[in-house]
């Protein structure tokens, strides 16, 4: 759906070392709207889920609380997920970058979804895989999102680095066009000894705004 190299460069972008209060560095809601506008971009109908994941491997259960999760729901029935990563987090998991139902071998474990909440994280007996608990589901205008993508991502607490503040308005249009270019084999990926990656697409994509109303419009190629 999206080719890996693309995908591979949106989470170096967009992931980091782990937090505090369950932070695990996935920037799960970051990763979702960029992959539902290109996605959007490339014509494939998209919706944005909000949710919890539990990961489950013998005795050993991480979930994604406080903060939730997000992915991807594709034509309905596809399950996408982006943006989880395993190396920082533990070493009982098995690692893997993105989750996707019609690709399962890319995945070492089984995947399962439900529209319902558990009733209880911690279930000793819980077979191992991953489990996508679906609590809400956004339908966006992939322009309208990420103009104001706070719609979607949680707003960062007064104080703390705010990503539209600190590289622009219009951020989002760039990573998204990056990550298009990419996917359509028309850029290159960015160096990994870049200080910082949101910088580069920052002052690498100058007029993406432009560029992807016009391609979500039809009108133009690229």
């Amino acid at each position: 759906m999206i080719r890996h190299c693309a995908l591979k460069e949106l989470n170096l972008i967009l992931h980091e070392a782990p937090g505090e209060d369950g932070d695990w560095g996935w920037f799960s809601r970051e990763h979702a709207v960029i992959v539902d506008a290109v996605l959007q971009m490339l014509g494939h109908p998209t919706v944005v889920m909000d949710g919890l994941l539990i990961m489950q491997d013998g005795t050993h259960t991480l979930a994604t609380i406080p903060l939730g999760h997000a992915w991807n729901m594709i034509y309905e029935d596809r399950l996408f997920d982006a943006s989880v990563t395993t190396h920082h987090m533990t070493s009982h998991f098995k690692e893997f970058s993105s989750v996707d139902t019609k690709r399962p071998d890319n995945c070492p474990y089984p995947i399962h979804y439900t529209e319902k909440l558990p009733d209880t994280i911690a279930k000793p007996d819980r077979p191992a895989g991953l489990y996508y608990y679906r609590k809400e589901s956004f339908s966006f205008n992939a322009a309208l999102l990420l103009e104001d993508p706070y719609q979607f991502i949680h707003k960062p607490e007064p104080g703390t680095p705010d990503l539209l503040e600190s590289y622009g308005r219009d951020i989002f249009f760039k990573l998204a066009y990056h990550i298009y270019l990419l996917h359509q084999g028309q850029a290159k990926p960015l160096s990994t000894g870049s200080d910082d990656l949101l910088d580069a697409v920052a002052t690498s994509r100058s007029g993406a705004r432009k560029k992807v109303l016009a391609i979500l419009d039809g009108s133009a190629g690229v």
